[in-house]
């Protein structure tokens, strides 16, 4: 994505992700026993996991340059 070029940029980014997967996160366990909307839930999470991994990556790499 064009926008997560600069750095403050996907520091912001991966504040926002990691705060929207908090929210993933307790909306799983309000869930409770709905194994339909936990399903849904759980494959948010894995998606924000994955993104947020690139994410950290790509920080990283940067300011190791």
């Amino acid at each position: 994505m064009p926008e997560l070029n600069r750095p403050e940029e996907r520091r912001d980014t991966l504040d926002f992700f990691l705060a929207y997967r908090d929210q993933l996160k307790r909306d799983l366990d309000a869930a409770g026993e709905d194994r339909h909307q936990r399903e849904e839930i759980q494959a948010t999470i894995e998606r924000y996991d994955a993104a947020i991994a690139c994410l950290r990556k790509l920080i990283d790499t940067q300011e190791a340059e």
